[in-house]
């Protein structure tokens, strides 16, 4: 008996699909409908002007008629119910006419995308450079996937927060899918409204908090860092209880640090655990690199504390959280004066348990250039020095196969300082140009200080036989504009010279600059190679 009452049961389970399938009304035998041209499948937010349909209906009394939408919308009685653009997503809505009725599947998505609504399932799908800025703009966790290589020659990207100065909520957070397309062209990093910043400017700034995480995978960044506001790299910094995951993620090209304002030069990311606004601190809970190659050129960073391949801090870590995966170094670094270069990792805290290396290698063509202590009465040279990692009193670790080629070569530069009167010179090298670095400390209006950083070319005929011979510009701060001209030969158009004097607009970084005790950095290029590197032991006096 059991058996013939689910028989019945199946039988009559399978009629009610087959009428819904056919368009047909089981019940009363009201009639069958079918679409002749159906809904479409996606619609943009907000936007119900794409709703069209056809549908034909023959009624039980033999009545036959042909509806089209929405031209046929005030003629015949047409109900649809659950059709919405309000919000992204993917839902079903049907259309009913005389008790017969038709259903479809539509998505809603965001205009700002070529498609996709966010979800893990369905990610907003990036085919050009405003979509790419669009997803820098946002401020909630979504998915993204690239459809299509990106190229942003001669394009500023508007940076997604103010990294250093952002907030925990203003943090980016997300997951991006490169799906091994490549981003190109990335010279310029601005502040959200396209004024110029040399400080800080790494294009997804501030990442990941608490839960929501920052992840990006499967993509090629190549770099070509250059102009008033050039970029420094990918990420400033991590928010509160930040989680930074890097999958199958390649830098290539070349940054340029000349003009950058940073302390710390690192492509993925500059500075871990970095302070918030209002004093807040912001504690990493873990940065993942798995399986990412670092092929880029750092250029110029000469006159920054920290430099490395990869990423740097400049505090205490949990214990295990830093961990790298097959990751490989095949670039090249002009590392810093004061604390040499990490072809991985750098921080200026002792190594401890916060790091853990598995896999990785150091390719033969790679090359860092060493220039802890040239020219510096100190031991930085053999505190930091440089190696695959540049962690106090460790150069070499577990987990890294092959050691970096260091270039050794590079000579010190002789610099005589009397007031504002510099001369320089190389012994046994006759060098043709020069860069003059001032570093000084700066505050950010927050109880927060930074270092500070700017470059003074070498006026070509004060240079004799490879000597130089200048009077140093004085430099002073100026927060009442955010910008200055684009005329300025020296670096970011914040920095300028008016009168004789460098004036610097920190508007868009800082509050003040203080240059009353400023340390300078003295490169020597030869043919437009850098041949020695020094650095002044005494504070020089440059405020204006």
């Amino acid at each position: 008996m059991k058996k013939k009452i689910w028989a019945l049961c199946l039988t009559f389970v399978l009629a009610l699909a087959t009428f819904a399938l056919s368009g047909c009304t089981l019940f009363g035998n009201v009639g069958k409908i079918e679409w002749v041209k159906q809904p479409a499948k996606v619609y943009s937010l907000n936007d119900t002007s794409g709703l069209s349909f056809e549908f034909a209906a023959t009624l039980a009394n033999g009545d036959k008629v042909t509806v089209k939408y929405p031209e046929d919308k005030d003629k015949y009685n047409i109900v649809i119910s659950n059709f919405t653009t309000s919000s992204v997503g993917q839902r079903n809505a049907t259309v009913t006419y005389e008790k017969l009725t038709l259903s479809f599947a539509y998505k809603v998505v965001d205009g700002k995308y070529a498609d996709g609504t966010g979800s893990a399932a369905d990610p907003y799908v990036i085919t050009t450079t405003t979509h790419f800025q669009n997803m820098l703009n946002e401020k909630a966790f979504h998915y993204y996937k690239l459809a299509d290589s990106l190229d942003f020659t001669g394009k500023a990207i508007l940076m997604a927060n103010a990294g250093q100065d952002a907030t925990n909520a203003d943090a980016w957070v997300g997951e991006l899918d490169g799906a091994n397309y490549t981003v190109s062209g990335i010279s310029e990093v601005r502040t959200h409204d396209n004024k110029a910043i040399n400080k800080y400017n790494e294009m997804f700034g501030r990442v990941g908090r608490e839960t929501e995480k920052f992840a990006l995978k499967n993509i090629t960044f190549d770099f070509a860092s250059s102009g008033n506001s050039a970029t420094a790299g990918l990420v400033t910094s991590n928010a509160v209880n930040g989680v930074l995951e890097f999958d199958n993620v390649k830098v290539t090209g070349y940054i340029n640090a000349a003009n950058s304002g940073n302390s710390n030069i690192s492509p993925y990311v500059s500075f871990l655990q970095r302070s918030m606004p209002g004093s807040v601190a912001a504690p990493l809970k873990s940065l993942t690199l798995n399986n990412c190659v670092n092929d880029i050129k750092i250029l110029n960073a000469y006159a920054t504390s920290l430099v490395a391949g990869f990423a740097s801090a400049q505090s205490v870590l949990p214990a295990g959280s830093v961990k790298f995966t097959n990751c490989k170094f095949a670039g090249l670094i002009e590392g810093s004066y004061q604390q040499g270069v990490g072809a991985f990792f750098a921080n200026n805290n002792t190594a401890k348990d916060y790091y853990v290396f598995s896999g990785c290698s150091v390719d033969t063509s790679a090359k860092i250039i060493k220039t802890a202590g040239r020219g510096l009465d100190n031991s930085a040279a053999t505190v930091y020095n440089c190696g695959n990692v540049c962690l106090q009193g460790e150069t070499e670790v577990n987990g890294i196969t092959g050691t970096i080629n260091v270039d050794d070569t590079l000579k010190a530069v002789n610099i005589k300082v009397e007031g504002l009167n510099l001369e320089c010179s190389v012994d046994g090298v006759v060098a043709d140009d020069f860069k003059i670095y001032a570093v000084g400390s700066m505050d950010y209006g927050n109880g927060k200080g930074g270092a500070f950083r700017y470059v003074q070319p070498a006026v070509k005929s004060n240079i004799t036989d490879g000597k130089l011979t200048q009077t140093l510009l004085k430099i002073k701060s100026d927060a009442t504009k955010e910008t200055a001209n684009d005329d300025s030969t020296y670096g970011s158009d914040l920095i300028v010279l008016d009168g004789g004097v460098l004036t610097y607009y920190c508007g868009t970084v800082c509050q003040s600059i203080n240059v009353t005790k400023a340390k300078l950095v003295v490169v020597a290029y030869n043919d437009g190679v850098a041949v020695a590197i020094g650095a002044y032991k005494n504070a020089v006096n440059l405020a204006a």
